[in-house]
Formats: C-alpha cells, structure tokens, sequence
C-alpha cells in the first residue's frame, strides 16, 4: 500500500486534471487555520472585554474610596510644641490653632508686601530681642554647646532663638 508522501508526490508529478483549484488537504488546512485565528480572536476580544472591565471597576471603586477617605477625614489640631523640648521660653509661650481662609494674596499681614515703613518697622519689632543672657542650666536644658557659646562678663551665655534665623530667610524670600 502506497504511503501519503508517496500518493502527494505522484499527484504534484501529474497535471491534477479532476482536481479543483485546492486539494483535500490544502482544504482542511486552511479551514483549521481559519478556525484557529478566528478562535483567538474571539478569546483575546472577550479577554481584553473582562480586563477592561475589571480595570475600570477598580479605578472607580479606586476614586469612590478616595473621594470618601478625603471627604471624612477632619482637620487634627496641629501644634508646633515638641514634647520633651525644652526652652526658656516655654513657660511663656501658648499655642493657639488659627485656621487661616484667605484668597492666596498673603496681604493682609503687616510683614509682607513691597518695602515701607510699616513693615519694616514690624520686622525690626520682630527682631528686637534678638539675642538674650542664657544661665550654663539653660543652655545644657537647650543642648546648645557651653564650650562653643560666647561666655558673657556679666555672666552666662549669649543666646538667641532660631526663629530670628528662620525670619531672616523668609524675609529674604
């Protein structure tokens, strides 16, 4: 009995009169490739379909949590007050929370806007007390180096606080 090789081989050496323009095999080849693609193309649509979907459920259950976390969530109180910091001045000093709703131009303050005598004289208000006698017990409380610090005649150390720095930089800004 003839093998399929031997019956393609012997039908491609003849001329094929009673065969149309595909052969059996040819045939079914195609058909199994059309099938195969059109398959595919019916998994990768319905799998890209259930992705998306997927994807756009979660950005929105994404958004929803967000826009509710945001919403109920309530301003804390807020203090600058470091506990376990100590300062000469603490005992002086109170902290009041102050919610502040302006239009974003900042001038309502005496220390902002261009250079006048209005400013420039609350800044000089500011600046003042600048530096200040500190005793040896303050500057260790403070942990600011007695080693390093300008010991004074009269006693103790020159001091001052660092929010005459701060207001420097931002005076400058």
């Amino acid at each position: 009995m003839a093998s399929k090789h031997d019956m393609r081989q012997s039908m491609d050496e003849q001329e094929r009169p009673f065969l149309g323009e595909e052969s059996d095999f040819q045939f079914q080849s195609n058909y199994l490739r059309h099938y195969e693609t059109t398959l595919l193309r019916r998994l990768s649509l319905s799998t890209t379909r259930s992705l998306s979907f997927a994807y756009m459920i979660t950005l929105h259950l994404g958004i929803c949590s967000l826009a509710i976390l945001l919403v109920s969530e309530k301003p804390k109180e807020f203090s600058f007050y470091v506990e376990g910091l100590n300062s000469p001045a603490a005992s002086v000093i109170g902290y009041t929370t102050k919610i502040d709703r302006t239009n974003g131009t900042l001038m309502h303050s005496q220390y902002t806007g261009f250079p006048n005598a209005v400013n420039n004289r609350a800044w000089e208000e500011l600046i003042l007390p600048l530096a200040f006698n500190a005793s040896k017990d303050e500057m260790i409380a403070s942990g600011a180096p007695t080693a390093d610090s300008v010991k004074l005649a009269t006693g103790g150390y020159l001091a001052s606080y660092g929010v005459y720095h701060e207001l420097h930089c931002l005076r400058r800004m």
